[in-house]
This record gives C-alpha cells, structure tokens and sequence, in this order.
C-alpha cells in the first residue's frame, strides 16, 4: 500500500545573529508501506472469552463500555467496542456490560477447556425506552379523552 504525505518546511540561515536568508518550501512524498493486521482481530488464544458491544439500533460499536466477568476480571471495550478476556480456566461465567445512558446486559457463558468463545452484546439506549414511555403515554392520554 502506498500512503501518500505532504511536508512543509520553513528555513531561515542566520549567519551571527544576521537573517541572511529565508525560504519556504512543500515536499511531497509517497512510501510504500506493509501493515499487517491492521483493521483485523488476531483470534484470541484458548481459554478466552472475547466479543463486540454494540448499540442495538445503529449497530454501531459502543467503546469504554465496562465488561465484566463477575467474580474475576474487569476491562473496557475497545474503540471498536471489542472487549476480551484471556487465559481462563474451563467453567461457568457470568458476564456483565455496563455504560451509561444504556440498559445493562448479562449473559451466562460456559467455557470448555481449550475453547475460545465470542460472545456479543446489543445494548438499547435509555433514551430510546423513555421516548417509547413517553409515546404510550400520550397515546392513553388521548384514548381517555377521546372516550369521555
């Protein structure tokens, strides 16, 4: 692949204190470049539990949501929403997602020896449950007053 890149430079020759001359100039460069694995997961290795959070409208991933693995460990997702735990040992998990401004979520996992498990979480947002209040309300408020 190649990326290309500009550079401005700005050089001033000062001869004893003296500004003798003083130039400007844009270079452009283009330079091959090899990025392996860039934008890819690497599989986590055995005895992992890994996985997204996602917004359960947009799809969109949800990062520095707090990912727990109840009675164990605590990490945070990723700017891709990703989150993963390593080198557990075989057993029943419980596995709780928190962030702000959305409902929390549990899954019960189990986790045979030697296995790698995704498991993914959609999260809905409180906004959405109160707009949903708000709109059966309104809707009740009306079916009251159309029936008296």
């Amino acid at each position: 692949m190649s990326i290309p890149y500009t550079a401005k430079y700005n050089q001033t020759l000062n001869l004893k204190g003296t500004e003798m001359s003083s130039i400007s100039y844009t270079a452009k460069y283009s330079q091959e470049v090899h990025l392996e694995g860039v934008g890819k997961r690497v599989a986590p290795p055995p005895n992992s539990i890994f996985g997204y959070v996602y917004d359960a409208i947009s799809k969109k991933p949800i990062p520095n949501a707090t990912v727990t693995l109840v009675g164990v460990k605590q990490t945070s997702t990723a700017s891709d929403g990703y989150y993963e735990f390593r080198e557990l040992k075989a057993g029943n998990y419980t596995i709780h997602v928190y962030k702000e401004g959305y409902l929390e979520a549990i899954k019960n996992v189990e986790l045979k020896e030697g296995e790698s498990k995704r498991v993914d979480f959609y999260l809905t947002s409180l906004m959405l449950i109160i707009i949903f209040i708000i709109v059966i309300a309104l809707i009740a408020l009306i079916l009251l007053m159309v029936i008296r």
